[in-house]
């Protein structure tokens, strides 16, 4: 009887790990003539995700992303027609810089066709206000 109790104490003395929850933030990166681009990222450590939507709605999911102390970092490849794009995404955890950069090349004739890069952006991140959810 002793040992049950013990144990049961114990157990409510471990600590359970906190659950994380979405976090989604609102960025901007600076755009040509003054002119911003803003979109929302919004990622999940629990489920390994990151999507960004940009502002006309079009949301993107990035399968590959690794959660490191300071940086979300997110990568996709596409190929097609024998020429691939890469879009590199990491946003910095403690200060909300984000860049992006986007590459392309060829798959079988890398020799002749080297790779470029597209898009080199950098921008900033900050917490979204969201309102209060019932479920």
């Amino acid at each position: 009887m002793m040992k049950k109790v013990f144990l049961m104490l114990a157990a409510t003395m471990i600590g359970s790990p906190a659950l994380a929850k979405p976090v989604y933030l609102t960025c901007t990166f600076p755009g040509e003539n003054g002119k911003s681009r803003d979109f929302s990222v919004t990622f999940d450590e629990e489920t390994q995700s990151l999507s960004y939507t940009s502002p006309t709605g079009y949301t993107t999911k990035l399968p590959n992303v690794v959660f490191k102390a300071n940086a979300v970092v997110a990568q996709n490849t596409d190929i097609s027609s024998g020429l691939y794009t890469t879009d590199h995404w990491e946003i910095n955890r403690a200060t909300g810089a984000v860049s992006r950069t986007v590459k392309m090349g060829s798959v079988r004739f890398p020799d002749k066709i080297p790779e470029q890069t597209l898009t080199a952006d950098n921008g900033a991140c900050a917490t979204a206000k969201t309102l209060p959810r019932k479920f």
